[in-house]
């Protein structure tokens, strides 16, 4: 027989909650140990949302403020805020597929993902940018490094975000200018 405790914070006490047999005592530590893997991935969802979200609300705080596109162009602190707030989105995501595939119990399991993660890489150029973008900021450059305000079609305003490559024969910025130079569109990572 087994027995669960209880803690009592008024006297610091522990007390004998009820008996339970072996078999009940084998499932709730198998219970513990499943909501506490749940729990460490829904707080890295949760940090990358996060990141995300205050990357979102920092520039819409700068459209609603309506910062001009050469106040935006010379002013280093909006520009070092937009590069750390992507930094903390790029390196969370990045973070968080690294800790799940390292969770898989078999091999056959990691295998599927990783074809997963690679059929995501190959077929979604958001994707593609975001991993790139992240080698890039990781290993060479901040990842925004230009900034200005422009207006879509119907003249709603929207905040620019970019970067220059400084080496173009650099690998990882090779891969980013192929990126750039295959879309006829903007690249827009909010829906991933």
């Amino acid at each position: 027989m087994n027995q669960i405790y209880t803690e009592s914070h008024e006297n610091d006490a522990v007390n004998i909650a009820c008996n339970i047999s072996s078999e009940d005592a084998i499932v709730l530590v198998e219970l513990d140990k499943a909501f506490t893997l749940f729990q460490s991935k829904a707080t890295l969802w949760f940090a990358v949302y996060k990141d995300y979200l205050d990357l979102q609300g920092y520039l819409d705080t700068l459209l609603e403020n309506h910062y001009s596109s050469l106040r935006l162009l010379n002013d280093p602190e909006v520009l070092s805020s937009i590069s750390r707030y992507v930094s903390n989105f790029l390196s969370s995501s990045s973070i968080m597929l690294t800790i799940l595939e390292q969770d898989f119990p078999s091999s056959e399991s990691k295998n599927d993902w990783n074809l997963k993660r690679r059929d995501l890489h190959k077929n979604n150029i958001e994707y593609q940018f975001c991993y790139e973008l992240r080698n890039y900021s990781q290993h060479y450059n901040l990842p925004i490094n230009t900034i200005g305000k422009l207006y879509d079609e119907n003249s709603i305003p929207y905040i620019f975000i970019g970067f220059y490559l400084p080496n173009k024969d650099n690998k990882v910025c090779r891969k980013i200018d192929r990126i750039l130079l295959s879309m006829d569109k903007s690249i827009n990572v909010s829906h991933y």
